[in-house]
């Protein structure tokens, strides 16, 4: 009687307080500017040299190379190979993938670093600085002497493209200094000339640079899987990925098992959502397995000029007018997703180096638990589930904001709670005035009370 009674009054409230959620545009709207696809390749998953050979043979292709998991075959006719190989398959011979091209996310503009504030990075410095985590950046490369990464570069780092491992293969040759900028949004740290800092400045990086240097933007599907086995082979953390294709190809079925497998190992891995103002996110970062990351620009608002929004977006991040490294040691200005990407990847290096122990799942449910929630109450396309909030995330709210009585759930209870204390009948004081401030304004009002029954409904 008592739990319908209390259900009674948060159906009472939303009837009375909240009004009707309008229906979200998650159609699909056509292309981004991916490129297709490698022409005159095919590659495949393999377990060994001789694997892929094997797989060669059966499909009547030449194997071009092997490495890391991943075996490029020649084939005259792509897309007809791959069709092909849906109904020839056998178990020592796995479906054929496209070599497809990935693009990153990003313009040229200018400002400095007010997403810190936005994101209360600094004043998480003071639980957490990434120190311990192992954060693969999967990108163009990087400044290898830029003096922001002096000592944290692993000397492991990797060139996907052209399968060559050390410092010296991985020099970012992006003409944005794509690889550069991204890196030190994630861990940058202060010089004695800069005060510029990535959000988890002591975290350890692990450079793989993927791009084709005869076309720096693009990346093939090849060099991706690489990248991605690699990474988990070397135990990284953090995975971070600034680039994506085209989503109406749709799910790729050996891109799937490399991030499946890449997620088991234990990283937890975050993809741009896409530059083109599309209603789905791109791949890899549409995959359930990759935390999705929206761009937003300052003030706590969704970038609508070009950032990607839909079903598959778990959160945004400040992306616009990001300042970052820059390639020969300096500083500068980009845009995109693929700067919303890494500042939300820094942030999972904050909470795994205050708890090395939580799993990529646990830190999906911090980020998301803990993010300021912009838009709609509750998940939407444009935010997901809300901005990244560093603070929140390296102290532990995962679903402390709403959870009232300190039972360790949000559930009916608390939202009475948070009813009484609004008409000042059980004032709240301490940890729990502050879970009650659920859209994280400063205020504990009507508002929060809306967002928390909502969120119980749901």
């Amino acid at each position: 009687m008592i739990k319908k009674f209390k259900k009674f009054i948060i159906f009472f409230l939303l009837l009375i307080l909240i009004p009707g959620v309008s229906s979200a545009n998650t159609g699909n709207t056509g292309n981004i500017e991916d490129g297709g696809f490698v022409a005159g390749e095919v590659i495949a998953l393999a377990e060994s040299p001789e694997h892929a050979q094997q797989i060669a043979l059966f499909y009547g292709l030449e194997l071009k190379s092997y490495a890391y998991g991943v075996a490029v075959m020649y084939a005259p006719e792509p897309e007809l190979a791959v069709n092909q190989s849906r109904n020839t398959r056998s178990a020592e011979a796995p479906v054929l993938s496209l070599n497809r091209i990935y693009t990153s996310f990003y313009t040229s503009l200018n400002a400095l670093q007010w997403h810190h504030a936005e994101m209360e990075s600094e004043s998480a410095w003071e639980y957490s600085k990434g120190a311990g985590v192992l954060v693969a950046v999967i990108d163009s490369g990087i400044d290898v002497s830029h003096p922001a990464f002096a000592g944290r570069l692993s000397p492991d780092s990797y060139n996907s493209f052209t399968e060559n491992t050390g410092l010296s293969h991985v020099s970012d040759d992006d003409p944005g200094g794509h690889g550069t900028h991204v890196a030190g949004i994630i861990a940058a740290a202060p010089t004695e000339f800069s005060a510029v800092s990535g959000v988890a400045p002591e975290a350890q990086l692990l450079i793989i640079k993927a791009n084709n240097p005869a076309s720096p933007k693009d990346y093939t599907a090849a060099s991706v899987f690489r990248a991605i086995n690699y990474a988990a082979e070397m135990g990284a953390d953090v995975i971070n990925m600034s680039f994506g294709r085209d989503f109406t190809g749709g799910v790729d079925p050996a891109e799937q098992t490399v991030i499946t497998n890449a997620l088991n190992s234990g990283a937890v891995m975050f993809g741009a959502a896409g530059n083109s103002r599309q209603s789905n996110a791109a791949y890899p970062a549409a995959y359930d397995e990759v935390i999705a990351v929206s761009a937003t620009k300052q003030g706590y608002l969704f970038d609508s000029a070009y950032s990607h929004y839909g079903p598959q977006i778990d959160l945004a991040a400040p992306g616009t007018l990001i300042y970052s490294t820059a390639r020969n040691g300096g500083y500068t200005t980009l845009s995109g997703t693929s700067m919303a990407s890494p500042n939300a990847a820094g942030a999972a290096a904050l909470v795994k180096s205050r708890s090395p122990g939580y799993t990529p799942q646990q830190i999906r449910e911090i980020l998301t638990g803990t993010a300021y929630d912009a838009g709609e109450p509750g998940w939407d396309v444009n935010y997901g589930y809300g901005i990244v909030n560093a603070l929140g995330a390296v102290r532990g709210y995962t679903l402390i904001y709403g959870d009232l009585n300190g039972n360790g759930q949000v559930g009916t209870a608390d939202v009475i709670i948070l009813a009484r204390h609004i008409a000042e009948f059980e004032l709240l004081t301490g940890i729990f005035l502050e879970a009650a401030d659920i859209n994280r304004d400063g205020k504990v009002n009507i508002a929060d009370l809306i967002m928390l029954a909502r969120y119980v409904m749901e």
